[in-house]
């Protein structure tokens, strides 16, 4: 199977494109392009990048799944984000039951240009990445991410019931995030 690449203009487009009150996109079709290794423990669908405004963040970070999750706030102009990058790539592969979720919060009007680039020259299209909507990020970080720090990167594991079982304020190193991820898919 091969993975069909989103090319610049594309993502440009999808960038460009907002949903009314923050809602998701309809869901992608059946055959969404995923470079994901198939997995039949994966429970969850990768997807292209999303625009999300910050209630319909916030209530995706609190909603209920089958799975772990770790949303992962970074931006292009910060350096600590992208050195960590590679890492949350390797975890997400070898941990195809946790679901990675990118939370890019660059400024609403780099989104079209400059963090669409980012996404394909990383290769983030294997994980789901989502587009904070937003023309102050930290005005609506602050407001929907309880206890939000005021900085990046930051993490959040979020087990199944839909709690914060921990939040990483820096890069994440070596087997802190395997630690966090184990505490919350066994509390």
């Amino acid at each position: 199977m091969t993975a069909r690449r989103w090319t610049p203009p594309l993502l440009a487009l999808l960038f460009a494109c907002s949903w009314p009150g923050g809602e998701l996109a309809a869901a992608p079709p059946a055959t969404a392009p995923s470079s994901k290794a198939p997995s039949s423990k994966a429970s969850f669908v990768v997807t292209p990048p999303v625009p999300m405004m910050g209630a319909a963040l916030e209530a995706r970070i609190t909603s209920k799944a089958d799975h772990v999750r770790v949303f992962n706030f970074w931006a292009t102009w910060c350096g600590p984000c992208i050195a960590e990058l590679p890492g949350l790539l390797a975890f997400a592969r070898a941990h195809p039951t946790v679901e990675l979720v990118l939370v890019n919060v660059d400024h609403k009007s780099q989104q079209a240009r400059r963090v669409a680039t980012e996404i394909e020259h990383r290769g983030l299209l294997a994980v789901n990445n989502v587009l904070l909507d937003s023309t102050d990020p930290n005005v609506d970080l602050k407001a929907h991410v309880a206890g939000w720090p005021e900085s990046i990167p930051t993490t959040l594991v979020i087990a199944r019931d839909g709690t914060r079982t921990a939040m990483l304020t820096e890069a994440i190193v070596g087997q802190e995030l395997e630690q966090a991820v184990a505490r919350a898919d066994h509390p």
